[in-house]
């Protein structure tokens, strides 16, 4: 504006000096011509000042958008924050059942000793898993326990029922690879990788229960292929490390035990010797599928102490 109003008086002072006689006409229509080029480039430079007033105004607007974002952003970030404490202190409160210092210093060294003494055997101090390696401990396609690892089975078991080892119960988890049984004969017995995890993990369990634990103490369960700690090679051809029988030791009654438990004297989960295998089979897996049912709880519990 003030641009506008110094071209008014120029132009003002230049007609009154060229009717005054002071300049000559041809000066006064160049100075005409300046003036409309300064009139002309005023319009523009207040053209470019409106635009970029309303540049600066959206910006302000933009910015207390974003500022409210931020705000509630930040309301987010801190509602995750307390939420991953909560979960922090679950993983802390599982990590003190299952996890590190789970176990006596006593039994933990007790153990410790008796998988040193086996090849089949690992021991992990942190969760408190015994691992049975399947290629040892049973031969292909089979449920029975060999001789040596029945061996180290029955040597578990004592250190199990030691006074150490009072305060603790046992889930006896069975895996197996993801190489499908084909063989009719296998078949019968265990019509699938989830059966044959089963029946390792009912097997280890019949062995140390002839050891003397108490079967109210042990739970059994089957993932089949399903949890494998390591790639299987291509083309379902497997790998021995998925091949496993894993033994929790676990707080005593921590898990597994129901609001309506009632103490009772344990009921058999085969039927009797003298029965057809597939007999014993299918009251095998319905047996399992029951403790699989309860055990889901447990496995909660167990991928948070293997994801350590």
């Amino acid at each position: 504006m003030k641009f506008r109003a110094l071209m008014s008086i120029t132009a003002g002072l230049l007609t009154i000096a060229t009717l005054s006689g002071c300049i000559s006409r041809n000066e006064y229509e160049d100075c005409a011509r300046r003036n409309d080029v300064l009139k002309e480039r005023i319009n523009t430079l207040e053209s470019e000042q409106d635009i970029w007033r309303r540049n600066v105004e959206k910006c302000q607007s933009e910015n207390d958008v974003l500022r409210t974002l931020a705000d509630a952003n930040q309301k987010k970030v801190n509602l995750l924050l307390g939420q991953n404490e909560d979960q922090q202190k679950t993983i802390n409160d599982l990590a003190n059942m299952v996890g590190q210092n789970a176990l006596p210093v006593s039994l933990s060294t007790a153990l410790s000793a008796w998988a040193d003494s086996s090849d089949m055997v690992d021991f992990d101090e942190k969760t408190g898993m015994v691992k049975l390696k399947s290629d040892l401990t049973f031969d292909k396609g089979e449920d029975s326990v060999q001789a040596a690892a029945r061996e180290a089975l029955m040597n578990f078991s004592k250190i199990i029922n030691s006074q150490d080892a009072q305060a603790f119960d046992i889930a006896i988890v069975g895996h197996t690879d993801d190489i499908a049984i084909l063989k009719p004969e296998t078949r019968v017995k265990h019509p699938t990788n989830w059966h044959l995890s089963a029946h390792r993990a009912i097997s280890v369990e019949k062995i140390l229960a002839s050891g003397g634990v108490s079967e109210k103490r042990m739970i059994v369960a089957g993932f089949g292929e399903h949890r494998p700690v390591a790639a299987n090679a291509p083309g379902n051809r497997g790998n021995e490390k998925n091949r496993r029988v894993e033994i929790y030791i676990m707080p005593a009654k921590s898990i597994f035990v129901s609001p309506n438990h009632i103490e009772s004297e344990p009921v058999p989960a085969v039927l009797p010797v003298a029965d057809t295998r597939p007999v014993v089979g299918q009251a095998v897996a319905d047996s399992v599928k029951s403790a699989s049912d309860r055990a889901e709880e447990a496995a909660k519990a167990i991928d948070a102490a293997n994801a350590q």
